[in-house]
């Protein structure tokens, strides 16, 4: 840090040599010795405030105590000059006590007194009174020119001389003590040691040849103290007391020492620094300021008095010549320096700290006339403003600036554009090193008040200003409606304490505890509130109607202007030392505010939604550096005034942010969330939750939103980890704008019943407390709230409350509560008639359960409802009265309790009364147990079966009723193991070994069966029982049997039963011209699944042993593989055998068969495969056709045929035949033409028959020229565009359209039906003619009077699904 050069003046003012300069006392103007004679006058600005020219040479200047006068000695010539600096007069007094030929060398003025001291070159002293003008000469003190002369506050005048001696003399001569030293005094000086008592004793100092310091009482010089100091530092140059006893000595090699001149370590070198290599000029001390100050190596240096080792301030001075002296202002506010050159450099060590802010922006004082103005301080851009006065006061506002100067205030405009403009300019042009933008203001107004101004405070437009103890409000500026207002009122009989000004409010306190709040729009007073004690400070928020306060009893409060409302601080640090308080600039952290005193800055939030606990909430504490200051607080950062009256910035712990937390632990994320959600910095919350990911991170963070009454917050968090639940109960309540009524509900969510209940009897909705209890089944406090709030709701809750006891058990009180909810029913209300039921059912159940059955089932019985009567029976069957009981289950028509009831009564007779009404079978299995052992079989038996217990009923139709066939019956039926032993049994002492042989198989009496089989020849019963009844093991075993007996069919049957395919298929080939086996190598095929063992399987059925295989076991086999492609081709083949041989209706059947077997399986029909079904069945339908008289359908389909000629190669003349006659009737001529002219080729002529020859001669004749009608075009089922009504695939969609079974025709969307066997499309109209002629189906020849109209995209959208 560096010195600031307040001014500058060199040789030009003073001309070239050494200068005396000598501060004047309790000011900061300086007076200068000229090296040109001249006595000139500065002022702190480096202004001539006045300039004397005496004559002759100047050889020393000094100032009287009150710093009035000036006294100039000059050489030469034996007059001192006595310079009135306020008056401008000039006064003389001669400093000659004996002869004017004594000249002056030295003088002093005296530090208590009006009494100057002069010494001249004949060693005598003359004492001047300037109040009195006596003059006193003192002679025979010292025998040669006096050197140095000064006095000490007790008025002892200390004089040394070139003759080697030293004197301590008073006023009026009287010698107090003297002596001779060995070497030339000089640098003579005294201080102030502190003896015992802490009495302080004056002594005397002295250089005695430059090498030696004499220290000695100034009544005992001749007992002195010589003190000699080690070579290295050289010659003793300069030094200074300071601080009761202790010295600092300069030594002309640089070095610097402190010393103690105490009486038990005189002479103690405390501390020792080098301070220049090259050369030391001088040192000044400032008490005041605390500093020792040095200059040489054309530098001044600054250090600390408490820490000499350290330099605080450091500035290079730029000379000519050597620095020659330095001295400092008594409040070591200015510093002058000077060099051998005349040139006078003066500094500035320290400013007024003085300072003041308006939200985010701040001016301080940067020079003693130069003010600084900082808009905003985040944004770093500032001008500094000459206002050329002193102020001892300032305000800023958001555009004016104020400054006082005792009882005037000037007001600044720091906003003007052409204050801006030109500091924008200059800032440009400037580097950082250079110096900062100053622009010269101009006061816009002026004002003067009637006392001193102790505080400034401005807004945009108005000022508020304190003198004394009033408080004046008036505008900025002056206009014609300059309203102006005083506080406190007259009849306020108060004094002011305090008072701020925000931007809408005056708001002041008085002694008499009053914080008052004036409205600057109103013009008036809007709001008074007394506390208990007067309220010393006030702190409002810049926008907000709050404030914090001090007051009288060293407490702090947050006071809300809005409601009355005063917060404590929570107790952090002691109330008692806090300074001040500032409030948060930024918008996001605006309840923030922080509170200081000299060593900490607390935080807290302010957040009156706040639900649990205080609404002021500390946040933490930050440590404050020495002597700062708090001015300001946005973003977390405090802009402070240092005592060095600059400002710097810290930075709160509580808004210390981590821009990355990745690479941070568990804890120290732990910590940031904490911090953040303390200060509702949810932004940095939702970062750290998102980089965590961890739930109970989120669960703190929504529940620190909830406790903040931020409802959208919590939404977006509970929809963010993805519980639904919360963030519908949040929905809910989001716009609820009641306080009281949110927070209940936030309680409620939070399950803080207790709470939320409270919040709710405060609220406006008072009945949601009720409600609350009811939803969470407490009702006898919902009971208790029900009294007072709604007793209508009292049998409802009562109705509640008494289910509840049941279910506990407490019986009594449950019939109490239950009596209490029977309402009155004048109306037959249905829900209170619900409501009576409910009630009267539990008098009932509680009446049997207290004792009362009488009354309970009297009740149960008078009631409809089957529920109570069965909760009744179950209530007394438990107490073991099984006959009321009984007649409660069977009033209830709950005949199998009843029945069971009545057996556990044995009340027989009763039970057979309900068993027609009974299901259960074990009731019917008991009683039958019952009826067996009374010897009434049948009726055993009946209940028996009814009961499915199977194994006695057959038992019994074997003996004793002996019916076996009934037996025989229910075993098969019911495929009871045990009853088929029975059976068994049975037929086996009757010799019926075959049936025997079966029932043993059932009941897995397996080896037994086949031993009997064996033994009775009866092997091929076994078998078909195994295959029926038996499992894999059983079958293989089976299988086995007839491989050693080598009946290879029926081993491959059982193998493939067992799963053991490869043997069953090998023995199958071995016999492959069996068609049995044939059918079932293919069904043991397709169970198979296996990819290599059916390719043998096709190879088989294709031939390869040299014998082919029937094509429809191929077909088969394709089928059940779901191989398609294969099976329709296979399909086809066959069918064009069929067709070779002239058999189209069974080649017709075979493809329809095959095509429905696909579609079963939801298999896609091959396109070779429809279109020969298509084809055939086509040329099929003609003759129907024909008989039906429609003759152009035959005719189409007939073209139809004629074009698939090739699939009719034994028909084919008939066929053209048939062609030319039926579309000649249908007046198709050019067809019939065409289709005479095939026949009239050399291959068809020949074979046609000779009834139609001729005519068939004459069309080809006739020739082509004829047309053929025009076909129609129908809408296309899928895409609606038309297309002519036989073609089979849409042009524009491209898709194959289903044909018409009936027709031959496509299908149409608005005509659709399905023949309800087959399934296979046609026009619903079609079925219908059909129908009413009773004919059937043409494609499966089925009853086509079941058809109905369907939609025909559904239809075809599904099989489109069903294909995928």
């Amino acid at each position: 840090m560096s010195l600031k050069l307040q001014y500058r003046r060199g040789e030009e003012e003073h001309g070239s040599g050494p200068i005396i300069h000598r501060w004047r006392p309790n000011g900061h103007t300086v007076a200068v010795a000229c090296a040109n004679n001249t006595v000139i006058y500065y002022d702190k600005k480096g202004n001539v405030i006045d300039a004397l020219n005496p004559t002759g040479k100047l050889i020393d200047i000094a100032w009287d105590k009150e710093g009035d006068v000036l006294a100039i000695a000059v050489a030469n010539t034996g007059t001192i000059y006595l310079w009135d600096v306020n008056s401008r007069n000039t006064d003389t007094v001669e400093s000659g006590a004996t002869s004017s030929k004594e000249l002056p060398t030295c003088l002093a003025w005296s530090p208590s007194t009006p009494t100057l001291v002069i010494g001249n070159n004949a060693g005598n002293i003359v004492v001047y009174n300037h109040r009195t003008s006596r003059r006193i000469a003192v002679m025979g003190k010292h025998q040669r020119s006096v050197t140095q002369i000064t006095v000490t506050p007790e008025d002892y005048v200390i004089s040394c001389s070139d003759d080697n001696t030293l004197s301590v003399t008073t006023l009026e001569g009287t010698t107090v003590s003297t002596t001779t030293t060995n070497g030339e005094p000089t640098n003579m000086d005294y201080g102030s040691v502190n003896g015992k008592g802490g009495s302080g004793v004056t002594m005397v100092s002295v250089v005695i040849g430059k090498k030696i310091l004499m220290l000695a009482h100034y009544n005992a010089l001749d007992e002195p103290v010589n003190l000699q100091f080690q070579e290295k530092y050289g010659n003793i140059h300069s030094y200074r007391w300071f601080n009761d006893g202790y010295i600092l000595i300069g030594f002309d090699r640089g070095y610097i020492i402190s010393i103690s001149a105490h009486n038990n370590e005189i002479g103690s070198e405390l501390v020792s620094f080098l301070e220049y290599r090259g050369y030391l000029a001088s040192i000044a001390v400032s008490t005041s300021f605390n500093k020792l100050l040095t200059i040489g190596d054309n530098m001044v240096k600054v250090r600390d008095l408490d820490e000499l080792t350290t330099v605080t301030m450091l500035t290079e001075i730029e000379t000519e010549k050597n620095l020659s002296e330095i001295e400092v202002t008594e409040d070591g506010q200015l510093v002058a320096v000077s060099s051998q050159s005349g040139v006078l450099s003066i500094f500035v060590t320290k400013m007024p700290t003085l300072a003041a802010s308006y939200n985010n922006s701040i001016c301080y004082l940067t020079n003693l006339t130069q003010v600084t103005v900082v808009a905003e301080v985040e944004k770093k851009g500032s001008s500094t403003l000459e206002l050329n006065i002193e102020p001892t006061v300032m305000g800023l506002g958001p555009l004016n600036l104020a400054v006082a100067n005792n009882n005037t205030v000037f007001f600044y405009d720091y906003h003007t554009p052409a204050q801006m403009q030109a500091a924008q300019q200059l800032q440009s042009t400037q580097s950082a090193a250079e110096k900062p933008t100053i622009v010269a203001a101009e006061p816009i107004n002026r004002v003067e008040y009637l006392s001193t101004v102790t505080n400034i405070q401005l807004n945009y437009m108005y000022a508020a200003v304190n003198f004394g103890s009033r408080l004046r409000l008036h505008r900025i500026r002056n206009s014609e409606d300059n309203v102006s207002i005083e506080f406190p009122e007259a009849n306020r009989n108060a004094t002011l304490y305090s008072y701020a000004l925000t931007e809408n409010f005056l708001i002041f306190t008085t002694s008499n505890n009053y914080i008052v709040y004036f409205s600057l729009s109103e013009w008036a007073i809007v709001s008074e509130y007394r506390h208990v004690v007067p309220v010393r400070s006030i702190f409002p928020h810049p926008t907000n109607v709050v404030c914090c306060c001090f007051d009288d009893r060293l407490e702090a409060m947050i006071y809300s202007a809005v409601d009355d409302e005063v917060f404590r601080l929570p107790s952090v640090g002691s109330s008692a030392h806090y300074k001040g308080a500032i409030w948060e600039t930024f918008t996001i952290d605006k309840n923030t505010f922080a509170v200081f005193d000299s060593q900490n800055i607390y935080v807290f939030l302010l957040s009156k939604q706040h639900i649990q606990g205080e609404s002021v909430i500390y946040v933490s504490a930050t440590r404050l550096p020495h002597a700062y200051v708090p001015l300001s607080l946005n973003k977390g950062i405090v802009t402070c005034l240092m005592s060095n009256g600059k400002l710097s910035s810290v930075l709160l712990d509580s808004h210390k942010t981590e821009s990355v937390i990745s690479d941070k632990s568990e804890t120290v994320i732990d910590d940031i969330l904490t911090r953040s959600l303390l200060m509702h910095r949810w932004s940095t919350a939702w970062k750290i939750c998102i980089h965590s990911n961890d739930g109970s991170h989120w669960n703190q963070f929504a529940m620190a939103a909830l406790l903040d009454s931020d409802v959208g917050m919590a939404i977006k968090i509970f929809r963010e980890i993805g519980d639904a639940a919360m963030v519908t109960a949040l929905e809910l309540i989001e716009t609820i704008e009641e306080k009281n009524l949110l927070h209940a509900q936030i309680y409620t969510i939070l399950s803080r019943y207790d709470d939320a209940e409270q919040l709710y009897l405060e609220s406006s909705r008072p009945m949601e407390a009720l409600n609350m209890r009811r939803d969470l089944l407490e009702w006898p406090k919902a009971l208790v709230l029900a009294e007072t709030m709604n007793p209508k709701e009292i049998p409802y809750l009562s109705k509640e409350y008494a289910q509840e006891l049941e279910l506990t058990g407490d019986h009594a009180n449950s019939l109490a509560n239950y009596e209490k909810g029977v309402m009155e029913n004048p109306q037959n209300l249905p829900e209170l008639q619900e409501h009576n039921e409910i009630c009267q059912s539990g008098i009932a159940r509680m009446a049997i359960k207290t004792g009362d059955l009488r009354r309970g089932v009297q009740l149960a019985k008078q009631l409809e409802g089957r529920v109570v009567k069965r909760d009744c029976a179950i209530i007394l069957e438990q107490m073991k009265q099984y006959t009321e009981a009984a007649q409660l289950y069977e009033v209830g028509l709950f005949y199998d309790r009843a029945a069971a009831v009545c057996l556990k009564a044995n009340a027989w007779a009763k039970v057979g009364e309900l068993l027609d009404h009974v299901k259960s079978p074990k009731i019917h299995i008991q009683y039958g147990k019952i009826m067996e052992k009374e010897k009434k079989y049948k009726v055993a038996v009946k209940c028996y079966e009814t009961g499915r217990d199977y194994d006695n009923q057959v038992r019994l139709l074997l003996d004793p009723l002996n019916d076996p066939d009934e037996a025989v019956r229910v075993v098969r039926e019911s495929r009871s193991i045990e009853g088929a032993k029975l059976v068994a049994k049975f037929f086996v002492k009757l010799g019926d070994y075959n049936s025997a042989i079966q029932f043993l198989v059932m009941s897995q009496c397996v080896q037994e069966a086949f031993e009997l089989a064996e033994k009775n020849n009866a092997v091929r019963e076994y078998a078909k029982a195994i295959e029926q009844h038996g499992n894999i093991s059983q079958a293989l075993e089976l299988a086995e049997y007839y491989n050693r007996v080598n009946d290879m069919f029926m081993a491959a049957k059982f193998y493939t039963q067992a799963g053991q395919y490869n043997n069953a298929i090998n023995l199958l080939f071995k016999n492959g011209d069996d068609e049995n086996c044939v059918a079932l190598a293919v069904d043991c095929g397709i169970k198979s699944k296996d990819k290599t063992l059916n390719n043998k399987l096709v190879k088989f059925l294709l031939g390869e042993d040299g014998n082919v295989k029937d094509p429809a076991q191929l077909f088969r086999l394709y089928v059940g593989l779901g191989r398609t492609k294969d099976a329709a081709q296979t399909a086809v083949v066959v069918a064009q055998i069929h067709q070779a041989k002239g058999n189209y209706r069974i080649a017709r059947d075979l493809l329809f068969q095959m095509h429905q077997q696909l579609r079963e399986k939801m298999m896609r029909i091959p396109l070779d495969m429809n279109k020969s079904l298509m084809a055939i069945h086509s040329y099929i339908i003609v003759k129907a056709l024909i008989n039906r008289k429609e003759t152009l359908l035959a005719a189409r389909l007939l073209i139809r045929t004629c074009g698939e000629i090739q699939r009719f190669p034994t028909h084919v003349v008939p066929i053209l035949t048939s062609s030319v006659v039926i579309c000649t009737q249908a007046n198709l001529k050019k067809s019939a033409h065409k289709f005479a002219a095939q026949l009239m080729t050399p291959e068809y002529r020949p074979k046609i028959h000779e009834k139609y020859k001729k005519k068939i001669e004459d069309i080809v004749r006739k020739g082509g020229n004829q047309k053929d009608l025009v076909e129609e075009n129908t809408p296309c089922p899928i895409c609606d565009d038309l297309m002519p009504a036989y073609a089979m695939s849409c042009d524009n969609c491209k898709s194959l359209v289903p044909y018409c079974i009936l027709t031959g025709r496509h299908i149409v969307a608005s005509d659709f039906s399905r023949c309800p066997h087959c399934e296979m499309p046609g026009f619903y109209s079609e079925f219908r003619k059909l129908s009413i002629l009773n004919e059937n189906c043409y494609m499966c020849g089925g009853d086509l009077k079941g058809a109905i109209p369907e939609d025909a995209k559904a239809y075809l959208e599904k099989m489109e699904q069903d294909y995928k």
